[in-house]
């Protein structure tokens, strides 16, 4: 149980730290990046030499990338409810099955959008294509998106054994 309290501790502390500021200047870029044209150039986000053909589509593609970082951290506000259902010793409720999918599915989306993404921005701006093997960061969400849908079905597997052994006497 001490370890259940530590994760709550540590997630609470970086939803409140990290997650919320993040959220609220995520959701501040959005109108930013199509007003102010000028965005890229203030926080530096493109190196000067880069050649832009298409200020929109870059400003396109870098909300896609916003949308999706929005879109992982509501699986991490998901993923806090989920152990306040740990802690109330509920874990095969419904609604944390559910979660566990949700989650999974949004990991695995905003990885794979987020990877594309990127590379067709590198693409734009560089003018070259950059597959780098290895642990990215996006492959890291995919494979966490895989294996919070795998937990799902695990979860989901477990609850009815639970209710098919609660019936047998």
């Amino acid at each position: 149980m001490r370890k259940l309290i530590l994760l709550k501790s540590l997630v609470d502390f970086i939803w409140i730290v990290t997650g919320v500021p993040a959220i609220l200047l995520g959701i501040a870029l959005i109108p930013c990046l199509f007003i102010y044209t000028s965005i890229f150039e203030t926080f530096s986000i493109l190196p000067e030499e880069t050649l832009v053909t298409n200020n929109f589509l870059v400003q396109f593609m870098v909300l896609i990338l916003i949308l999706s970082f929005l879109s992982s951290m509501y699986s991490f506000y998901l993923f806090r409810k989920i152990i306040r259902y740990f802690q109330k010793a509920q874990p095969f409720d419904l609604f944390v099955i559910n979660s566990f999918n949700k989650i999974g599915w949004i990991l695995s989306i905003a990885g794979l959008v987020s990877s594309i993404t990127l590379i067709l921005l590198r693409l734009m701006l560089e003018s070259r294509i950059t597959i780098r093997l290895g642990a990215t960061p996006y492959l890291i969400m995919i494979c966490l998106g895989l294996f919070f849908m795998v937990l799902s079905e695990t979860f989901r597997v477990a609850k009815n054994q639970k209710e098919e052994n609660e019936l047998t006497i």
